[in-house]
């Protein structure tokens, strides 16, 4: 969240926040859109309100809140105590009395268009949440009903073995059937499940682009701007030094593969955005902007670039719902605006 944070600094001191149409987001960018989106009123802020109010806000919510305290005072709630392995209902809750989101998606403007994705276990498929509708392109879709934005933004960060999935209950929506494969033996979401259990939308595509670019494809007909991904995915670390008998080996493993899904995508996106300079731009976690700078020769707009020792703290910071220091968030926050700004001149985007 911090990371993106500074990403849009970057951003809204070039008065580019009005200019976004589109938003696709998965893990700690839903929880940083939803966040915004509340202090600002359920609008996008402007360029203006983002610089002189929204980071203030921001920053001052991640570093006296904990979302993980929240969490944990949330299960000692009997009510809760059902979704002890199914926990991103609880967050849900934590997000709501914790950060004081009590705003549903039809509340959320129109413009620009917000994708709040998912992974649909029982089919393997992104789920979106969009506007007033809930879809899964095998499962159909359904209108929301006054679905409460803070479960929307745990479902987004619901991952695999931490948080676990949000159980959403087919038989209070009406479904769709969906679109594709539709054939004799198709029925509503409803009649095949009654429940569906939702992870973070990272599991299927950890960037969130899928909404916007076709990897094979280029980018969808109706994308005919700027595609900027913030992509704040901890780098894949090298060695395997675990003991056999290690669980954590499995994770390893699973990040590996984790980690290729996100290459072959960013491949198809950079080969694009290198081809027609301007219409796309990759921001990542990790990337030495001091490095960058020298070899594309770009001054620093705010005195000195971070060391690269600096930058690889901020790369291996925890990714957790934990509360953070000043300190830690200003690290962050610095690191994606440098991205942004080495990104201006590799990707000439802004």
């Amino acid at each position: 969240m911090a990371f993106h944070a500074g990403i849009l600094r970057f951003l809204a001191e070039r008065e580019a926040l009005e200019r976004v149409s589109n938003i696709s987001s998965v893990s700690g960018g839903s929880l940083v859109v939803g966040l915004l989106m509340h202090l600002n009123g359920n609008r996008w802020p402007s360029s203006e309100q983002y610089l002189n109010t929204s980071l203030a806000q921001l920053r001052k919510m991640l570093t006296t809140t904990s979302l993980e305290v929240g969490i944990c005072r949330e299960l000692k709630k009997p009510s809760n105590w059902k979704y002890a392995l199914s926990r991103a209902n609880v967050l849900a809750r934590a997000i709501e009395n914790t950060w004081g989101i009590h705003s549903t998606l039809d509340e959320l403007p129109t413009t620009p268009s917000w994708s709040i994705n998912a992974t649909t276990a029982e089919t393997g498929k992104r789920f979106r949440f969009k506007g007033g509708e809930l879809r899964d392109w095998v499962l159909g879709s359904a209108q929301t009903h006054g679905f409460a934005l803070s479960d929307a933004m745990a479902v987004s960060a619901a991952f695999p073995g931490l948080i676990g999935p949000y159980v959403l209950n087919c038989s209070e929506y009406k479904w769709d059937l969906p679109i594709y494969q539709v054939n004799e033996n198709t029925r509503p979401a409803n009649e095949r499940f009654k429940k569906i259990h939702l992870y973070d939308g990272g599991v299927y595509d950890n960037l969130g682009l899928e909404a916007f670019f076709d990897a094979g494809r280029g980018p969808k007909p109706d994308m005919n701007g700027t595609i900027v991904v913030s992509d704040a995915g901890a780098p894949l670390p090298t060695g395997f030094d675990l003991g056999k008998f290690n669980i954590f080996r499995l994770k390893h493993v699973a990040d590996i593969m984790s980690d290729q899904v996100r290459s072959l995508r960013v491949r198809g996106l950079v080969a694009y955005a290198l081809k027609v300079p301007g219409n796309a731009a990759y921001l990542r976690i990790g990337s030495t902007a001091e490095e960058f700078s020298k070899q594309f020769q770009i001054s620093c707009p705010q005195g000195d670039w971070m060391t690269q020792k600096q930058t690889s703290s901020a790369s291996t910071f925890p990714t957790r719902l934990m509360q953070l220091t000043h300190e830690s968030f200003d690290m962050l926050e610095r690191h994606g605006y440098e991205a942004a700004a080495v990104g201006t001149a590799v990707f000439q985007f802004v």
